[in-house]
């Protein structure tokens, strides 16, 4: 069972390590503010800018939720194994 315990662990800290991925504004996008954008008022800019900014962190906000779903149940399997293969090595030292 401490094997196994370790071996999810494992599976979710590289689960963790995974690259999700996050939004952000295309070049095109970038591309038509310079161009036929760049003459709007500030109010309208601001606006823009405003939410492209809250897209991306939206969206980095959803990647890490999924890593820290992933490190925390690494941390219970690793706690399990602890678990598992605390009172074994227990019993191995106290025999020796």
């Amino acid at each position: 069972m401490a094997l196994l315990a370790f071996l999810a662990a494992a599976v979710a800290g590289v689960a963790a390590q995974l690259n999700y991925g996050y939004k952000a504004t295309s070049t095109a996008a970038l591309k038509s503010m310079l161009d036929e954008r760049w003459r709007d008022s500030s109010g309208e800019s601001m606006h823009r800018v405003g939410a492209d900014r809250l897209q991306s962190i939206e969206s980095l906000r959803s990647g890490n939720h999924k890593k820290d779903v992933a490190l925390r149940w690494g941390y219970g399997f690793q706690v399990a194994a602890i678990v598992f293969l605390g009172p074994v090595a227990i019993v191995i030292v106290a025999v020796k």
